[in-house]
């Protein structure tokens, strides 16, 4: 069969976001979020991933594998049934935040993407500009993440406000990345929809400048 969007790249919207786990000092994720359309009718959908909670507290590694697998099982999946060859997942900050979660996640992944097959551009900071990646599920494919910071270098709120479309619904509150978060339902459904609007704000705001 032939890929109906072969001829064509894909573009997609990435959000992820964290918490601080106070027993060790680091920034654990605990969303990711996509933004995207593919449909002729332009309607944007969302593929968004949480981690397992109670797994987390028990075993943070496996947690975040659970989360990072599940999430790359739906994108592939996605891509496949729609016989999309290429896809850009553009992050506004992959270059020294988000990109060491993705590229942790792809080369510890081995049963999903071929080792080999995982790229990066780098700069002279040693900070990403890109990140390629073949699923070892659909070999055809190839996902590209890029930097959307290094095209515009502006604030997310500063790049909707520039081409007009509906950025951040409410600042980001530093209470987010505190664990008890996890613990607080409505605090962390304000902080699934906070990543969910990030997504579609910074996809927005690239289909209107493309």
């Amino acid at each position: 069969l032939k890929y109906i969007h072969s001829k064509r790249t894909i573009i997609m919207a990435m959000d992820i976001e964290t918490i601080n786990l106070k027993r060790d000092d680091i920034q654990v994720i605990i969303s990711v979020t996509l933004s995207y359309s593919i449909s002729n009718t332009n309607e944007i959908n969302t593929i968004q991933c949480l981690i397992d909670n109670e797994l987390l507290l028990i075993d943070k590694d496996l947690a975040i594998k659970d989360l990072w697998t599940r999430f790359y099982k739906d994108l592939i999946k996605l891509l496949s049934k729609s016989r999309i060859r290429k896809v850009v997942i553009l992050s506004h900050n992959l270059g020294s935040f988000d990109g060491i979660f993705v590229y942790k996640s792809l080369i510890e992944l081995d049963n999903l993407f071929h080792y080999k097959g995982v790229k990066t551009l780098i700069d002279k900071e040693n900070k990403f500009i890109e990140i390629t990646a073949t699923p070892k599920l659909d070999p055809v494919i190839n996902i590209i993440w890029r930097d959307s910071l290094r095209i515009f270098p502006v604030s997310l709120q500063s790049l909707c406000d520039i081409f007009e479309v509906e950025g951040k619904l409410s600042p980001y509150q530093p209470i987010f990345n505190k664990l008890s978060t996890l613990l607080d339902t409505p605090l962390l459904n304000t902080l699934i929809s906070y990543g969910r609007q990030d997504s579609l704000s910074l996809y927005q705001a690239l289909s209107k400048a493309q």
